[in-house]
């Protein structure tokens, strides 16, 4: 099985479609996504009023760093860190 992270055009859509009141499997189904990628995208990357695209993509593109045996640490530079504090409050 193939993963591939979701798109930011994909977040968007899943923003717009949850505002229109789809269902997390109608989106799914819609994105040709599994449910549970979906579900795990809001759960993941809500912010107090609800999920925002804006804010969850920044964090996905976060450098990783694998080391022998670990399970990976991600490096984030100050002005990343920055905005995402203040941002996902």
């Amino acid at each position: 099985m193939n993963y591939t992270q979701l798109t930011q055009e994909e977040r968007y859509q899943i923003f717009i479609l949850k505002k229109a009141e789809y269902s997390q499997a109608q989106i799914a189904e819609l994105l040709e996504r599994d449910k549970s990628t979906v579900s795990r995208e809001l759960h993941r990357n809500r912010a107090l009023r609800g999920y925002r695209p804006w804010l969850a993509h920044p964090v996905t593109q976060c450098h990783f760093c694998r080391h022998t045996g670990g399970a990976g640490i991600r490096h984030l530079t100050a002005a990343s860190c920055g905005f995402l504090n203040t941002g996902m409050n």
